[in-house]
Parts: structure tokens; C-alpha cells; sequence
């Protein structure tokens, strides 16, 4: 009678800690198949040359080019899924993402506006389509990954963490990142542009194009390698050195805790 008095006692407790492990959570009416709810979009003009700035906080960013004089937007809320090892904080219900448009002049300022306590754990995933030439001036995310393709003009992309991609790309580049790389590719190098490249704790490689004119100064505290001739012995963690012939644009590359590549873009001699 004990031994079962016992049993029953620890059934009890078992199922009071389950229960105390519960938690409340609110799902969506639907739920999508890409697994994304309520998305915000808009389209505002901005003409070829006009300039793009977008601040976000948790969450990716792909801009693209296309052959539009205006720039259609589209941002939308991960849910259910942790971003980084992030955990997932169940009981809320989401809506379409609260996000800011400003135009002014030849000017469109994009932001998403989170409240303070849900910054750390709300991840908004932005695509945007742009006209091929763009100034994209400041783009900026705490922590994501940012894919930029198919445009020339300039572009500043800040990242404290994620990854940085810049793919078919032509004109000035101004890229930094705290913890992540940095993949690059730059197929048409002016000699008044000027490429400054900045990993702080990741990897960077850049394509160029084979007949491309640049100064460069790179130091990594890695190695640095290259497919084109600076004049010096590599790998080594420091290089200062010329691309091919003339004045040629200006290069700067950094990598303190990561390695550098420089390297020519497929189809280059």
C-alpha cells in the first residue's frame, strides 16, 4: 500500500512540473508556406542616380537591381524560427511589420520601427528592387546578412554582425562589418572610384576584373593572397601594391582577425 501511495506521489509531481513547463502561445489565423506573416509592401518613385538609405535591426536585407524608375519594398516577419540561437518567445501574435518610408527630393529613407524591448528578438527580412543606378547610402543592420546585386553607382553597407555580399556590382564601395565576411565583386573598377573594405573579425575576397587599374593597401592578420601580381612575395599580412597600369582606383582592405583574397572575376584573364 506504501509502494503504491509512492508511485501515485511521484505521478503527481510529475505531472504538476510538466505542467508548470507549459507555456501559452498564440498562433497566427493562418498560417503561410513560406512560414512569414503580414507582409508590408509599397513602391515610391526614385529616379536612376536618386540615393537609398535603409536601417534595420535583426534580420536580412536583399537589394536588386532592375530597369524601374521607383523602388518596391517588401519586408516581412520571421517567426517561429530562432535567428542566430536566438530562442523564441512564444504568447504573441504578428502583424505586418511597422516599417517607415520618407521621400524627399531624390532622397527615400526606409526604417523599421520596433519597440526598444523587442529589437533583440523581432527579425524583419527586407527585398527591395531599385533602379540599376543607385546610390545606396547607408545601409545598416545591428545583426542579418545583405545581398546587393546588379547596380553602379555607390554604396555604404554597415553590419555589426551577419555576412556582407556584393554581387555584378560597378562604382564606389564603402563596406564594414564587426563579426562576419565580406564577398565582394566589382566588375568595372573607374579610376576615380574608391573601394574601402573593412571585416573586423571575418574574411574578406573581392573579384576584379583581369584588366582592372588599383592601389592597394591591404593588411589582414592572417594572410593575405591574389591572383594578380603587387609586385611582392605573398601570402603575407601586409601588401601595398599596384593592380595594372596608370593611376588606377584606390583600394583599402582590413581584416584583423581574418584573411584576404583578391581575386579575378570569372571570364578575367
Amino acid at each position: 500500500m506504501k509502494k503504491t501511495m509512492a508511485l501515485g506521489c511521484v505521478a503527481a509531481a510529475a505531472v504538476l512540473a510538466l505542467g508548470a513547463c507549459i507555456f501559452p502561445i498564440s498562433w497566427p489565423d493562418t498560417e503561410p508556406s513560406d512560414g512569414r506573416f503580414g507582409a508590408f509592401t509599397r513602391i515610391v518613385a526614385l529616379e536612376p542616380g536618386g540615393t537609398l538609405q535603409l536601417d534595420n535591426i535583426l534580420g536580412d536585407i536583399e537589394i536588386r537591381g532592375w530597369d524601374k524608375p521607383e523602388v518596391e519594398i517588401t519586408a516581412e516577419e520571421d517567426w517561429g524560427i530562432p535567428f542566430r540561437g536566438r530562442i523564441w518567445v512564444p504568447g504573441r501574435r504578428i502583424g505586418t511589420p511597422d516599417v517607415e518610408v520618407e521621400t524627399v527630393d531624390r532622397v527615400v529613407k526606409i526604417r523599421a520601427r520596433l519597440p526598444e524591448r523587442e529589437q533583440e528578438i523581432r527579425s524583419l527580412h527586407f527585398s527591395l528592387n531599385v533602379p540599376r543606378s543607385v546610390n545606396l547610402d547607408g545601409i545598416r543592420a545591428k545583426e542579418g546578412d545583405v545581398t546587393i546585386a546588379d547596380i553602379y553607382g555607390k554604396v555604404r553597407v554597415e553590419v555589426e554582425r551577419g555576412r556582407i555580399q556584393v554581387e555584378n556590382f560597378s562604382g564606389s564601395l564603402d563596406l564594414a562589418i564587426g563579426r562576419g565576411s565580406v564577398d565582394a565583386e566589382v566588375l568595372d573598377v573607374r579610376p576615380d572610384d574608391v573601394l574601402k573594405i573593412v571585416a573586423r573579425n571575418g574574411d574578406i575576397s573581392l573579384l576584379l576584373p583581369g584588366d582592372a587599374a588599383v592601389r592597394v593597401e591591404a593588411a589582414a592578420g592572417g594572410a593575405i593572397t591574389s591572383e594578380f601580381n603587387l609586385g611582392r612575395e605573398l601570402p603575407a599580412r601586409k601588401a601595398d601594391g599596384r593592380i595594372g597600369a596608370g593611376e588606377g582606383a584606390a583600394l583599402t582592405l582590413s581584416a584583423p582577425q581574418g584573411n584576404i583574397r583578391l581575386l579575378k572575376a570569372k571570364g578575367q584573364g
